[in-house]
């Protein structure tokens, strides 16, 4: 806007700003409320919408609700999109005047992700998603609660297979070590960052190293077990759970003295 730092160059000003924040008409009716204080920020966001057009910049991804800001980044051939859902009202406190917008509101929205196919994986429920093809593209609705957000993996390659490599015996005062595959079509690896679930008990049922949350990046993650010498030896359980699509694996392994 025109309050850009001088030392930054903007592509486009937003000239019609408002100068301060708008003031709301605050009913003693909550829809109303509702209704009056979303109207104005939904115009802005249209406005910036068009600015972008008429630059020629059109985002890969769209959502049909202003209030949810959606980013993107890049993981291998795949893309990590994170929703987040931004819609609020003027509470009692501090919004009471129709400055600031404080109290978060639950919205249903509907996110297009083109033509291309793709599969859509959600990182935090851990499930595939499949689109609904429209004229428009490829849909997916989504209820998020207030101030609630998603991460979904974008991938063109659909994920298929893990791979778990666990020696089948080790030595105390040695190493061994953990392999995890991750699988799309004709075997190849995954093209992608995906978030997995590493479990590691002792023969006593204690968490050991490694275990914890790791990242597979492009199909292969590969844990180095140093053994202490002062192990408790006996059957040691490794399992792994891929937060994309739910799929596990578990292999057991015999540490001697």
């Amino acid at each position: 806007d025109v309050n850009l730092c001088p030392a930054l160059r903007a592509d486009a000003l937003v000239t019609d700003m408002p100068a301060s924040p708008p003031q709301a008409n605050v009913s003693a009716d909550p829809a109303e409320r509702i209704t009056e204080s979303s109207s104005k920020p939904l115009s802005l966001a249209q406005n910036l919408q068009r600015l972008c057009q008429d630059l020629g910049w059109k985002p890969l991804f769209a959502c049909n609700q202003a209030d949810v800001i959606l980013h993107a980044s890049r993981s291998g051939e795949a893309t990590v999109l994170f929703v987040i859902n931004d819609r609020r009202e003027p509470g009692t406190y501090v919004g009471q005047h129709g400055m600031v917008k404080e109290v978060a509101l639950p919205v249903t929205a509907e996110l297009n992700f083109g033509h291309n196919t793709v599969n859509v994986y959600d990182l935090t429920e851990t499930s595939f998603l499949l689109p609904k093809r429209v004229d428009g593209g490829l849909i997916i609705p989504l209820q998020l609660g207030p101030s609630e957000a998603r991460v979904l993996l974008l991938s063109p390659a659909p994920l298929l297979e893990m791979q778990l490599e666990v020696p089948e015996t080790a030595k105390r005062g040695n190493s061994a070590e953990v392999r995890v595959r991750l699988m799309t079509s004709g075997s190849r690896p995954m093209p992608a960052a995906i978030p997995v679930v590493v479990t590691i008990h002792d023969a006593d049922g204690a968490p050991a190293e490694f275990d914890g949350h790791h990242v597979v990046e492009n199909g292969e993650l590969t844990l180095r077990l140093d053994l202490a010498r002062n192990e408790t030896p006996g059957t040691w359980e490794i399992q792994v759970r891929e937060l994309a699509s739910g799929m596990k694996a578990v292999k057991w392994m015999q540490v001697s003295p």
